[in-house]
C-alpha cells in the first residue's frame, strides 16, 4: 500500500515516521501542485493525505467536490490550522481520516492507519448495508421518534428525518465566469433562496458548504408539502437566476429527497457523524443525480397522492433504493 502526502511543508512527513517503519506501508511526499494531475493516475492501492494549510475552506470544498466524483479514491485531510469548522462535511464528501492541530504534530501509529484504511466513506457501500433498512428505520417504523417541530428535537438524540441533498451544478465554471468577488454574493443568495423556499415546510440547513449541502425536515410532517416545495424550487430556477444573480448566470442544481435516521446536532457542531442514511443521500446526490434534476426515493413518493406521483418517472436504483426523477417541461 502506497501512502502519498500532498504538502509543500517537508516537515509534515514526520507524521508518518512510524508508518514508514511498518511494512507494508511506504509514505512519500509530493507538492500540492501535483495533486490535481496525480488524481487521474492514483489507484485503489494508494491512500493519500492532503495538507490543507494553504487552502481556504471554500477552496477545500471545491477540491472535495472534485474528489467525490471518483469512487476509487481514498484520502484523508491534514488540517494543522483547523481551518475546517464542520468536520462532518469532510466525511460526507468521501474523506476517510482527519488530522487536526494535535494529530498533525504527532507521529501516527500504524494501528490508526489500519483503521483508516478499513473505514468506508460515502463513496463505498457500507458493510452494514444488509441491515440498512432496519437501522435507518424506514417510513413504516415506529422505533425512532418523528418530531413535528424543531422545538421537539434535542441535540444528541436520534430521530427520523426527511433529508434533502441540493448542490449547484458546474460550480467551477461559475467561479471562472463571474470572478472571486461576485461568486460570494451569488452563493450567499443561493443559500437564502433555498432557505426561503423550504421554510414553510420547516426545512433547516444542517450541513452546508458554499455550493450546497443537506437540509433536514422533521419527519412527523406530511411529505406531500415537502415534495411540492422541492418541485417549486426546481421549476423556479430561471426566475431565481434573474432575481438573485446580478451576474446573469442561469443556475442549475440537483436535488435528492430521502428519509432516514441520524443523531441530530446543531449546524456547525455535527462533528464526525456516522449515519448510513446521510451517507446514502450524499452518494445519491454526488454520484447518481444528473444536473438540473430532482429525485425522490420510492418509499417517500409512495406516500404522496397519485397526482403528485404522476409527475415522476423511474430513474434507477442506488444501493437497493429505487429513485424517481421529476418530469420537467420541454423548455426548462
Amino acid at each position: 500500500m502506497d501512502i502519498i502526502v500532498f504538502s509543500d511543508n517537508k516537515n509534515i512527513k514526520k507524521i508518518f515516521t512510524k508508518i514508514e517503519k511498518s511494512n507494508p506501508y511506504k509514505a512519500r511526499l509530493l507538492p500540492l501542485s501535483e495533486l490535481k494531475k496525480s488524481i487521474r493516475s492514483l489507484t485503489q492501492q494508494t491512500f493519500f493525505y492532503i495538507d490543507i494549510s494553504t487552502y481556504t475552506e471554500k477552496e477545500l470544498f471545491g477540491l472535495l467536490n472534485l474528489l467525490s466524483k471518483a469512487d476509487t479514491l481514498s484520502f484523508g485531510i491534514i488540517d494543522p490550522k483547523e481551518t475546517v469548522k464542520d468536520k462532518a462535511l469532510l466525511f460526507f464528501k468521501g474523506a476517510s481520516d482527519y488530522l487536526g492541530r494535535k494529530q498533525s504534530k504527532e507521529e501516527m501509529l500504524p494501528s490508526r492507519l489500519t483503521n483508516v484504511l478499513t473505514f468506508k466513506p460515502i463513496t463505498k457501500v457500507s458493510d452494514r448495508q444488509q441491515t440498512r433498512h432496519t437501522e435507518n428505520a424506514p417510513i413504516g417504523s415506529s422505533k425512532l421518534p418523528r418530531a413535528k417541530n424543531w422545538d421537539n428535537i434535542q441535540s444528541g438524540s436520534e430521530y427520523l428525518f426527511y433529508m434533502m441533498f441540493i448542490e449547484l451544478d458546474g460550480y467551477h465554471d461559475i467561479q471562472q465566469r463571474v470572478g472571486e468577488k461576485a461568486i460570494e454574493s451569488l452563493l450567499s443568495s443561493f443559500q437564502r433562496v433555498v432557505e426561503n423556499y423550504l421554510a414553510h415546510e420547516k426545512g433547516r440547513l444542517w450541513i452546508w458548504n458554499d455550493f450546497g449541502g443537506i437540509i433536514l425536515f422533521p419527519a412527523g410532517n406530511n411529505i406531500q408539502g415537502i415534495i411540492a416545495a422541492c418541485m417549486r424550487l426546481m421549476l423556479s430556477r430561471r426566475l431565481i437566476s434573474i432575481e438573485q444573480c446580478a451576474q446573469k448566470v442561469l443556475l442549475s442544481y440537483r436535488i435528492v429527497l430521502h428519509m432516514g435516521s441520524t443523531i441530530y446536532h446543531e449546524r456547525g457542531k455535527t462533528g464526525r457523524i456516522i449515519s448510513d442514511a446521510v451517507n446514502s443521500l450524499s452518494h445519491m446526490g454526488s454520484k447518481f443525480a444528473r444536473p438540473g434534476n430532482f429525485y425522490v426515493t420510492d418509499d417517500l413518493l409512495s406516500k404522496a397522492p397519485d397526482a403528485l406521483q404522476e409527475c415522476f418517472t423511474k430513474a434507477g436504483e442506488v444501493q437497493d433504493t429505487t429513485l424517481f426523477r421529476m418530469k420537467l417541461p420541454v423548455r426548462y
